[in-house]
């Protein structure tokens, strides 16, 4: 299980590096739009609309599962997983209040946290 836990920390752990990466100049760790931001729509955020808290969650598990740390993964499911999907929410209502109909349309084609769902 350890070994499966490693390749899972470090797929996941490259995918949420690849959607920073793919934000660009709009990435931040705070929750805000820039002056002259762009919806980012394509790579990682084409079919889903928060790949780095997706990618986050999944290597943070990989991580308690390689360390067989039983206190790890309870922490993070009971933890992470709400105020993830509180701050993607807060992001959404941002973005809606931001690109309008540019994000409704997004919206439509991409799924919150899984693909094609939410």
């Amino acid at each position: 299980y350890r070994i499966i836990g490693l390749i899972v920390f470090i797929v996941f752990s490259w995918i949420q590096v690849a959607s920073f990466k793919s934000l660009g100049e709009f990435y931040s760790q705070d929750i805000l739009i820039f002056k002259n931001h762009k919806l980012t729509t394509e790579g990682f955020y084409k079919n889903i609309r928060h790949p780095q808290y997706v990618s986050q969650f999944l290597s943070d598990l990989g991580v308690g599962v390689a360390l067989m740390g039983y206190v790890i993964i309870p922490v993070v499911i009971l933890l992470e997983i709400p105020l993830f999907i509180l701050r993607a929410k807060f992001e959404d209502e941002l973005l809606l209040k931001h690109f309008k109909d540019q994000f409704v349309n997004y919206k439509k084609k991409s799924g919150f946290i899984i693909p094609f769902i939410g």
